[in-house]
């Protein structure tokens, strides 16, 4: 079930959302400031955040968008606001959200932004994976061997590659030591 998480100070606004949300099939998580929102980020998986821009210290709408994106940047991100102005919302747009819409708020049209930044974020997950299956069985067919000692090393290069660890590959000139690299830089998620 996609997870949306509503960041407001308003009480009237963070259940009439929520209510509205849950009858049309999400699953709503509920913050007044950011530092319940940061509990709940660190706990739970979001698919979708709506964040009030003017938040309850310690910190903004803004800065909790900037750590959402730090933290996930696929996490489409929609900034709500009753005090608009061209500024904010340039700044929201340069710190990553996806959207900005002004109070009061118009439900179907929340929901129709909801829709399409998931459905885009879903799209750009889609296609990193498919980049990521394509270059694995490009470099995988560049490396043509019957030899039981170069096998071993595509294992074990296999073994390591989607780690964050260093990989050092060592060998004497002409080996192939750079189409190694190659291989795993292609074929790994790094």
């Amino acid at each position: 079930m996609t997870t949306v998480l509503i960041v407001d100070d308003e009480e009237g606004i963070r259940h009439g959302l929520s209510r509205f949300l849950e009858r049309e099939g999400y699953a709503v998580e509920l913050a007044e400031d950011s530092v319940h929102a940061e509990s709940i980020l660190k706990n739970k998986k979001i698919d979708c955040a709506i964040l009030d821009l003017r938040l309850k210290e310690p910190i903004t709408g803004l800065d909790l968008l900037a750590k959402i994106k730090e933290e996930d940047p696929e996490i489409p991100v929609i900034i709500i606001t009753a005090y608009g102005s061209i500024e904010s919302a340039i700044e929201a747009m340069k710190r990553g959200a996806s959207d900005y819409i002004l109070k009061p708020i118009d439900n179907e049209s929340l929901l129709t932004l909801i829709k399409r930044n998931l459905e885009i974020a879903q799209l750009r997950r889609d296609n990193r994976y498919l980049k990521n299956e394509l270059l694995q069985k490009e470099y995988q067919q560049n490396i043509i061997t019957k030899s039981s000692v170069m096998l071993e090393i595509l294992a074990k290069l296999n073994s390591v590659k989607d780690s964050t660890a260093s990989i050092l590959i060592t060998g004497e000139s002409g080996v192939g030591k750079e189409v190694f690299a190659r291989y795993v830089h292609f074929t790994s998620i790094r």
